[in-house]
């Protein structure tokens, strides 16, 4: 295996438009980073100028100590999963397995071998004279990783795998695939839109947004300490709630329909960010930050999400995490408080301006 290095990545379009811009992101070998964001933030794009199947318009692309940028797909040793499984329809499972090799002119009892491994490895021996056609969507997938598996590539790339699996069988498929990556110590550069998926796959997370990645840290990190307020509001379910406010002289944030007593920091126009179940629904107004209506309870099984209007135009919407046996209906008046030490503060920009705490 082998790490990978982008280096001012860039890819513009012939108006001029970068759908990629000036990427720089280093993956250490054996590591497993998942390149998140929404739908044409570039990920994919990223995706294909590492594995040589889009030119990229500036920046270089390194897999281990190999320069690969000016390289044919071919010559760069990384092996792809797509969203579709890519399997061909009228070969067997083991010949879908074993096509690449044989194209690589490998020799006949090394193919059997590594078909062999790779089918252990994946718990699909009993599948190997099936075709396709035959499979569930889930033993597609893992015949499609197989098939990357096989060749031993220095750097695999994944482009939202999982995405046609339906959710059950994408939450076994994921963690199957945790496991299979600790197991083999592979590289690996994810790619999804769903940050569910990359909280629980990814050693670190790298966010994106209109070609720019704008943070990369351990999952943990990235939730906690979100540096903007696009991050803040993408990584995190339910969203993250985020308030326009303003900080006065005497350090009191307040903006339409809440308060906030006691913070510090200087004056300034702000955005306020709270955890939906860092916002608690108290019996006592006096103590409140906020007051509201409830609009839309969801039941979610062992919690509640509620849905609070507040502002004086009802403008904005609060989400808050409530035990599933709280006694909430739509249209009851609450008093609601935020957790001091879980207030996450943005500027105008949506760069962070302090820590949680």
């Amino acid at each position: 295996m082998a790490g990978l290095r982008l280096e001012q990545l860039t890819r513009r379009y012939a108006s001029g438009a970068a759908v990629v811009d000036a990427v720089d992101l280093a993956i250490g070998d054996g590591e497993l980073v998942v390149l998140v964001g929404p739908s044409g933030c570039g990920k994919s794009t990223t995706l294909r100028l590492v594995a040589g199947l889009d030119v990229p318009t500036a920046g270089a692309i390194w897999i281990g100590d190999r320069d690969v940028t000016a390289l044919r797909p071919q010559e760069r040793d990384v092996a792809m999963v797509f969203q579709s499984y890519a399997l061909y329809p009228h070969k067997s499972v083991r010949d879908n397995l074993a096509f690449g090799l044989r194209v690589r002119g490998a020799p006949r009892a090394d193919i059997d071998r590594r078909v062999a491994e790779t089918a252990r490895l994946l718990e699909i021996e009993a599948l190997l004279a099936r075709k396709p056609r035959q499979l569930s969507g889930g033993q597609r997938q893992r015949v499609a990783l197989g098939r990357a598996l096989v060749r031993s590539p220095q750097l695999f790339l994944l482009d939202e795998p999982l995405s046609n699996l339906d959710a059950q069988l994408r939450v076994q498929t994921r963690t199957e695939l945790a496991r299979l990556q600790r197991r083999l110590g592979a590289t690996m550069l994810y790619v999804t839109h769903d940050q569910e998926e990359a909280m629980t796959l990814g050693d670190r997370l790298a966010i994106m947004r209109a070609g720019r990645i704008e943070q990369i840290g351990a999952p943990l990190e990235v939730y906690q300490r979100p540096a903007t307020a696009f991050v803040a509001a993408f990584v995190g379910s339910p969203a993250m709630n985020l308030l326009d406010a303003e900080r006065g002289a005497d350090g009191r944030i307040a903006g339409d329909g809440f308060a906030i007593v006691g913070a510090m920091g200087a004056p300034a126009k702000l955005r306020v960010g709270i955890r939906p179940q860092d916002v608690e629904i108290v019996a006592e107004a006096e103590a409140a930050d906020a007051r509201g209506r409830v609009d839309v309870v969801e039941a979610l099984g062992r919690e509640l999400l509620v849905h609070v209007v507040i502002g004086s135009a009802g403008a904005a919407a609060l989400r808050v995490l409530a035990p599933a046996d709280a006694r909430i209906t739509e249209g009851d008046l609450v008093a609601l408080r935020f957790r001091r030490d879980r207030l996450h503060l943005f500027a105008g920009d949506g760069t962070r301006i302090r820590e949680p705490g």
